[in-house]
């Protein structure tokens, strides 16, 4: 089949519709992996839409019988040309435990410490439990290993805006909102000309503190002079009482936020400092948070300052009840001292 390959071109899956800007990238794409052999494609601006499978050197390229497969604790990772597994040994993503099996190796695959091309770039089996990065789009879950190669993938366009990122294979949260990566990362023509909104830093107070001390309210005394000031100024406005001096609290009270990450330990100030720290992305949001006020154990820093946020609207929601009362009281008790007055 002869296709003119200048111009856009278009693949479908399911119900979206992906553009490349030339056929050369929609080739790239099915090297990639990124295309199944249910999708259809087809020239921009025509109607037909053809089966990727009907194009020769697309079939080829999807046919199982002429992929490289290499297998090892992180996971199964498939590509179409040999070369591919050289550029992922050298980038250091292939460990020392993996199989590689393919058109030319025997059945059941043979080592990857066998082949020269490889063994010279393997690295060590990471001790401990492997965190994989998964990224999903449209419902699809493709393994990306690291947070680099996702960024990678951004930087690439290979990573729309909405997709998710899970970092356990069970949670998932939008990839640009997880804390990892900003707007920036992505060109700017996946997402146009947004301005960023300018968050307030958090406030320094602890939420999960017990306020022993009940909030203020206005005595009786305090509603009687009030009133007395006011007849005695000549503008008929009461004087305001001059502010108490601020106590700050005892260094020794002061104690610092423990962020444990995948290779330290950070002390954090404030929960200011926390944001800012996860703007340059020093710490993540799903890393630890110690402090003695926070009673639950394993919790991460992006739970703390969702709860952190939240119990900031209650508690100025519980500050602006007593605060209506006492101006209630204050009308009331100003309307039996006019009252007397009068009489």
């Amino acid at each position: 089949m002869t296709v003119k390959k200048s111009g856009a071109w278009e693949l479908r899956r399911g119900k979206r519709i992906y553009r490349a800007a030339d056929f050369d990238q929609l080739l790239s794409w099915v090297r990639e992996n990124r295309v199944s052999s249910s999708d259809s494609f087809r020239k921009a601006g025509t109607d037909q839409w053809l089966s990727v499978l009907s194009r020769e050197e697309f079939a080829a390229i999807l046919n199982p019988d002429n992929q490289w497969t290499v297998s090892m604790r992180s996971g199964v990772f498939r590509t179409p040309e040999f070369e591919v597994l050289v550029k992922w040994a050298r980038e250091a993503r292939i460990t020392e435990d993996a199989v590689v099996e393919g058109p030319r190796t025997p059945p059941g695959g043979v080592k990857a410490s066998a082949l020269p091309a490889l063994a010279p770039y393997l690295r060590e089996v990471p001790a401990g439990k492997i965190v994989s990065v998964k990224i999903r789009v449209d419902g699809n879950v493709y393994k990306a290993g690291s947070t680099d190669i996702v960024r990678s993938w951004i930087k690439e366009s290979r990573i729309p805006v909405d997709a998710e990122i899970s970092m356990d294979g069970k949670t998932w949260e939008p990839v640009s909102m997880c804390g990892l990566f900003d707007l920036e990362d992505w060109p700017q023509a996946a997402y146009g000309a947004v301005e960023e909104e300018e968050l307030p830093d958090m406030p320094a107070e602890d939420i999960f503190e017990k306020h022993d001390e009940p909030v203020s309210e206005p005595s009786y005394e305090r509603l009687q002079n009030t009133v007395k000031n006011a007849e005695e100024t000549p503008s008929g406005k009461a004087e305001p009482e001059p502010a108490p001096e601020p106590s700050e609290p005892p260094v020794d009270d002061i104690q610092s936020f423990t962020v444990v990450t995948a290779e330290s330990e950070i002390m954090v100030e404030s929960a200011a400092e926390l944001k800012k720290l996860l703007k340059r992305r020093q710490i993540y949001s799903y890393d630890v948070i110690r402090h003695p006020s926070i009673k639950l154990e394993g919790m991460s820093v992006g739970e703390y300052l969702e709860i952190r946020q939240s119990g900031k609207k209650k508690f100025f929601l519980l500050l602006l009840i007593p605060a209506a009362a006492a101006i209630f009281a204050a009308l009331e008790y100003a309307q039996v001292v006019d009252a007397v007055t009068w009489l």
